[in-house]
């Protein structure tokens, strides 16, 4: 029984050092978004892309993600998958060598208040290895009108950065912005 309880006590404290021990979930509402709902997305250099929720798979929500805004069907350039709790676990896309995939273990720290550690692993296409094992830290803290975001690889503690973002209906990420002054950003044009 001892031993029993030790064992349940060191799964607690590694579940909780994993995802940052004061985080709370800011993941997206999944439960409230209908299957097929559609989120626009524009960037300040131009760039624009969809984001359409597939549903629950497997155990997790998929979200495709197609360039532009005219196409919301076919092959997707990259595919997200998020755990119960609106966190995004993996994702992946193509690049011009092909296929690759992106995981953040325990999940992705953008999804968490509060301070909160992951590592990237790059499997396949131009990005395999590349930066893998790599741990990362984020620090998210409310701040007026949405969230202040810090973040920084645990190799480079000195080379911080820092970001807005607001998040709109089901926690999607309605704003973000970076840089000076919030020069650059990336935003929310609409959701059907």
């Amino acid at each position: 029984m001892k031993t029993l309880l030790l064992g349940l006590a060191c799964s607690l404290a590694m579940t909780i050092t994993g995802t940052g021990s004061h985080a709370q979930n800011i993941g997206i509402q999944f439960d409230k978004m209908p299957v097929g709902t559609k989120a626009y997305y524009s960037q300040s250099d131009g760039t624009k892309w969809v984001r359409v929720y597939k549903g629950l798979k497997r155990g997790k929500h998929v979200v495709e993600e197609f360039k532009g805004h005219s196409r919301t069907t076919g092959r997707p350039t990259q595919t997200r998958y998020y755990d119960s709790q609106g966190r995004l676990v993996f994702y992946r896309a193509y690049g011009e060598r092909g296929l690759y995939k992106v995981s953040f273990k325990p999940v992705y720290c953008y999804y968490q208040i509060g301070q909160c550690k992951h590592t990237l692993k790059f499997t396949g296409g131009e990005y395999e290895g590349d930066g893998t094992g790599s741990k990362w830290v984020m620090n998210t803290q409310k701040a007026k009108g949405g969230y202040i975001s810090t973040w920084y690889k645990v190799s480079t503690p000195d080379s911080k950065n820092k970001y807005f973002t607001k998040l709109g209906k089901y926690n999607l990420r309605e704003l973000e912005s970076w840089g000076a002054n919030g020069r650059h950003f990336i935003k929310l044009v609409k959701i059907e």
